[in-house]
Parts: structure tokens; sequence; C-alpha cells
């Protein structure tokens, strides 16, 4: 059974979202006892989408034989990432979301954060990306917006908010 996981909605693996979302879990693992066992799913590499600019050639994800809704499932805490596309979280976090069964995250506290282009985008990502993991079961204590062009920052963005709000996420995984 996973204590956490990192789980990253951003169309193609190893993106700036990502690096975000692990630099965060890692700030979470080690400011909230309990939380010593990390997994990260990259939806990129189980849900296959193509999106514009990306090669044809996309490599075959590995195959691991872990399903990733049972992750998701057994994760005391989920660390979600997507970045804004069209003022939104994306269409393959949806896609994923969509799928989980009712209650599915009745259990689990979620951290969301949302990457965006915009202030504007900021908000209305992270908005309606707390609102359906809401609508699907989850805790969600505390939600990170971000705006794209202070991703070089990753790290100190992650050491902060978590600094900041340790306390609400622990209180919720209590």
């Amino acid at each position: 059974m996973s204590e956490a996981l990192t789980l990253i909605g951003h169309p193609r693996a190893g993106s700036r979202t990502g690096a975000l979302a692990r630099a965060v879990a890692t700030a979470i693992g080690g400011s909230v006892p309990g939380l010593d066992e990390w997994r990260t799913l990259e939806l990129a590499e189980v849900v296959q989408v193509r999106i514009a600019g990306q090669p044809d050639d996309r490599p075959t994800p590995p195959a691991t034989g872990d399903d990733p809704f049972t992750l998701v499932k057994s994760a005391r805490l989920v660390v979600v990432a997507t970045p804004s596309f069209k003022g939104t979280y994306t269409g393959l976090l949806k896609a994923f979301i969509d799928l989980l069964p009712p209650g599915h995250l009745g259990e689990t506290v979620v951290v969301p954060i949302a990457v965006a282009g915009s202030d504007a985008h900021v908000q209305s990502t992270s908005d309606t990306l707390r609102a359906v993991l809401v609508e699907v079961g989850a805790t969600v204590p505390v939600v990170l917006g971000v705006p794209e062009s202070a991703l070089a920052e990753s790290d100190a963005i992650a050491q902060k908010f978590v600094a900041d709000r340790a306390a609400e996420i622990a209180r919720a995984l209590a």
C-alpha cells in the first residue's frame, strides 16, 4: 500500500509541472510525519494521447502491472498537478478523474497544484480542479496555484508552500 502519490496530469512526461509536483511531495514528506513512501504516476505514461507539436514516435508506456486507479485509492495523500489548458485542468486529467468510481477518493487527502500562464487561469484552474476533486470525494485542505513564469523556482515555491500549509495538510490526514 502506497502512503502517498504524486499524480501528474500533464500530457508530456517529464514536464516542469511534474517537477513542481515532485518538489511539493518531497517537501510534504519532510514536514508531515508518516508519509515516507511516495510513488509517482505520470498520466502521460498511462493514457496515450497526442498533443500538437508532439512527435508521432512516442514511447510505449512501461508495463508496470500497477493499476493507476488502485494506486490512487491506496494513497493516504495524493499531490495532483496539472497545467492549465484553455483555463482549466487538462483533458487527460479530466478523463482519468471521470473514470474514478463514485466515492473512490472518499478517504483520500488531495493537494492540487495548478500551473497557468496568467493569474486568471491560475485561479480558474485551481477552482475547477478543487471542485472536481471534492465531487469525487477527496478532502482538499489546500490548493497551490503557480504562474508558469515562476516554475524556475519550483523548489523554493514548494518549500514555502509546505512551510505555510503543512499543519493544514497534517490535520486533514489525522
